[in-house]
């Protein structure tokens, strides 16, 4: 209850960079960094927190950057 507690305070930091196309967007807490670097519209293998591959594929769009991901074979827009 205590952790649950103390992790709803914490309020991540979120970095994005993009440099010749290449996109870092890094999320940092004080207990876990995590980060994703991917080139527009080329797939890419990710982890999540929790352990899940996933293939996903970000394109730029008019109203900013939407991904397409597939886990296990499904796709989720």
């Amino acid at each position: 209850m205590m952790a649950r507690l103390m992790a709803k305070g914490i309020k991540p930091r979120l970095l994005i960079n993009e440099k010749d196309g290449k996109w870092v967007i890094c999320t940092e807490t004080i207990f876990k960094t995590m980060t994703i670097e991917f080139t527009l519209n080329v797939e890419f293998e990710e982890t999540t927190g929790d352990g899940r591959e996933l293939k996903v594929t970000i394109y730029d769009c008019n109203n900013g950057l939407n991904p397409i991901v597939y886990f296990s074979g499904v796709c989720s827009i």
